[in-house]
């Protein structure tokens, strides 16, 4: 099988983008995770020009206090 340089250059690029997709991907669940432990939930998000607009709502979690 002959491969050509075109081809090489390609499967390496296809293969790092897929890596780099991972990452992403990884990061945005630990994203996610976080916010969902400080009780954040993102309701929409919009893109306008140079700006990233984001409408979230927290729910605030009362504090369990323990006397002894």
């Amino acid at each position: 099988m002959v491969v050509s340089s075109d081809t090489r250059f390609l499967i390496v690029y296809g293969a790092y983008l897929r890596l780099l997709g991972k990452a992403a991907f990884t990061k945005e669940r630990e994203a996610a995770k976080e916010l969902r432990r400080a009780g954040i939930t993102i309701m929409g998000q919009k893109s306008d020009r140079s700006e990233h607009f984001v409408m979230w709502r927290q729910v605030v979690r009362p504090i369990s206090i323990i006397y002894a």
